[in-house]
């Protein structure tokens, strides 16, 4: 059949005129005036649709869309907005993927997808797994990032392509090569970001630069123009502005130890964006200091549900532990059953399985089964033989040492510490310091960075202060 534009359009209406007589998400026939005379008005009609949550008619009219205009940049971003709202993230690939394959001179669908590449490469290890791509994704990101960069006449910003409706932000090539070639020469994917200095000693100099843009505005002059900025319409770069004086404000208020105001306002950026890993982190910091655990506990409960990550569960089980400590109001069974399931409900990997043996040694703790503890202990001493992780070692002394303040033996606790710093010949005859001082002893513990040494004896001031990290 001869597929024209008349009759893509004729059918088009059809589909949409039936969903908005049908549709349970639109709340009155005067929402949408549906009228199809150009492709503005279909990108506007695909964007509503995704705006009342009816993702089967957004993809639909967007692939439509596609299929007729295969060069349309705004339906491979909006389309790639209905994607994101479902969480199918390999469907966003593909779909650039097809793109440059349709369009193999479009910089702002090829910086696009080495955007993509690079945030499954660094966020996503199941993803990369589910892939198996031959070939590494951070180094392709920087080879299309390259290509996008070449194929401009002049240095200019690549268009992140928007809907009618839907204003986006822009995407930089050259900004995401600097940043994907920072990650490969930083070796972020070989490294713990939590051990990895240059990507710590970057994210704290951008931390910096966000700062200063608006730290010369007085508390009346921010507040006033995060009200103006927050009537406006949605737009990437708006939201980024938004973001930046909510960051602005916990400061001062941090600051200015007005912990009642802190709380408040990370709440309101938390809710803003409730995807945002940074406006989680802050609620939390802020909640802890203002004592908000009931709250903290609703919104961590949620963020563990909707991500369903296995980090995600250990983030929510960290506030429980947290809770149980400062409050004793959780559900202990509840609490265990959180822990005891993660290897269930998730496939964990090496450094996952060690953080879960982690949480279970401190629910122990801070519920004094001191017999359990120490049966966890000697299990992780003897998995620990031949580590070269110097964090974990970190981790593992400070539970050990928990452990012996606890039930008064800190001694031991000491005496196993300074051999972490100097390694040498002890004999214990307790059954658990005599492990560890095994493991110590394999030579394979190299302590030489000065924030872990820091670490070490500041774990050594806890013992001598009798004071028990959980």
């Amino acid at each position: 059949m001869d597929y024209s534009r008349r009759r893509f359009i004729y059918t088009s209406s059809l589909s949409f005129i039936s969903f908005s007589i049908f549709s349970p998400f639109i709340k009155a026939n005067n929402l949408l005036n549906i009228s199809f005379q150009d492709l503005d008005e279909l990108l506007k009609n695909a964007s509503n649709a995704r705006k009342l949550k009816n993702y089967p008619l957004s993809e639909s009219i967007y692939n439509q869309i596609l299929g007729l205009y295969p060069t349309e940049e705004r339906a491979y971003f909006g389309l790639r907005k209905t994607f994101i709202l479902q969480k199918k993230y390999i469907n966003i690939l593909h779909l650039f993927e097809d793109g440059i394959t349709k369009n193999p001179n479009n910089p702002s669908l090829i910086a696009q997808l080495a955007k993509e590449y690079s945030s499954i490469a660094l966020g996503n290890k199941k993803l990369v797994k589910e892939l198996n791509y031959n070939f590494s994704l951070l180094d392709r990101s920087r080879e299309l990032y390259e290509k996008a960069t070449s194929l401009y006449v002049k240095p200019q910003t690549l268009s992140r392509g928007q809907d009618s409706t839907d204003s986006g932000g822009e995407n930089n090539a050259e900004i995401g090569l600097a940043k994907t070639e920072q990650k490969i020469d930083a070796q972020a994917i070989k490294i713990d970001a939590r051990d990895n200095v240059s990507l710590k000693q970057t994210r704290k100099s951008n931390q910096i630069s966000a700062r200063t843009k608006f730290i010369i505005l007085s508390e009346a002059e921010l507040i006033s123009k995060l009200n103006i900025l927050l009537t406006r319409p949605f737009n990437i770069q708006r939201n980024k502005e938004i973001k930046a004086i909510y960051f602005t404000l916990i400061r001062k208020y941090k600051k200015d130890n007005r912990i009642t105001d802190q709380y408040n306002y990370a709440l309101k950026l938390y809710n803003f964006d409730t995807t945002d890993p940074y406006s989680l982190f802050l609620i939390k910091k802020a909640g802890i200091r203002a004592s908000q655990y009931n709250s903290l506990d609703i919104i961590l409960k949620q963020n563990a549900i909707s991500k369903n990550t296995a980090w995600s569960r250990l983030s929510y089980i960290d506030f429980l532990l947290l809770k149980y400590r400062q409050t004793n109001q959780v559900d202990l069974p509840y609490l265990n059953n959180l822990i005891e399931s993660l290897n269930i409900t998730y496939s964990l990997t090496p450094n996952l399985i060690i953080e879960k043996n982690f949480r279970e040694i401190e629910y122990n703790l801070v519920t004094r089964n001191f017999s359990k503890t120490k049966d966890l202990l000697l299990a992780m001493a003897s998995d620990f033989r031949g580590t070269k992780n110097v964090h974990n070692i970190i981790c593992f002394s400070k539970y050990f040492s928990s452990y012996y303040i606890l039930i008064g033996d800190k001694d031991i606790a000491t005496s196993l510490v300074n051999q972490i710093l100097s390694s040498n010949n002890i004999t214990y005859t307790d059954e658990l310091a005599s492990k560890i001082n095994q493991l110590i002893n394999l030579k394979s513990i190299y302590i030489q960075k000065d924030h872990h040494i820091k670490d070490l004896v500041s774990i050594k001031n806890s013992i001598q202060n009798n004071q028990s990290f959980y």
